[in-house]
């Protein structure tokens, strides 16, 4: 992750390592983050998740939904997440990573952004959205205010969009 946050930073890209554990198996500490991060020479910022109590008498990190494997997410600029991994996959993780960076205020770069949308190309095909499904011909199937477009004359269904989103005829 170090080299791809090297590469991308001038881009725009902040990247965090967050430590679970120290060498033991115990809570990490600031001066434990330091060490790490000079050990390993990262130019990105350490940062420890300090533990708490399960309820049980058990010390726990507080990110444990996560599980104990590393754990990559990214996320854009309003703070969505667009991908998670539980693994380290630096060939996927630099395609995410350049595809989030390459999308505009807005636009969506994968499908997990989306919720229970699309992520579709827009009918000038310059960028993706977030956009609900319909179908061509019955603009009640989208929300109000939007209209139903279909990408080929074959299609039955299509996507709302805003009128003013759409090729002017």
């Amino acid at each position: 992750m170090s080299d791809i946050y090297e590469e991308l930073k001038d881009q725009g890209l902040e990247a965090w390592a967050i430590l679970i554990y120290d060498q033991v198996g115990e809570a990490p500490t600031a001066d434990y983050c330091k060490s790490y991060r000079d050990g390993h020479k990262l130019k990105l910022r350490v940062l420890y998740d300090p533990h708490e109590d399960d309820g049980n008498g058990n010390m726990v990190p507080r990110t444990r939904a996560y599980g104990d494997k590393e754990t990559s997410i990214i996320s854009n600029e309003e703070g969505i997440i667009v991908y998670e991994a539980h693994s380290d996959l630096p060939d996927l993780l630099r395609t995410t990573i350049e595809s989030e960076l390459a999308a505009g205020i807005g636009e969506c770069s994968t499908q997990d952004m989306c919720k229970d949308k699309d992520c579709v190309l827009t009918p000038q095909g310059d960028a993706k959205i977030c956009s609900t499904t319909c179908t061509y011909g019955d603009d009640t199937t989208c929300p109000e205010g939007e209209v139903c477009w279909r990408y080929s004359e074959d299609d039955a269904s299509g996507a709302c969009f805003s009128p003013d989103l759409l090729p002017s005829e």
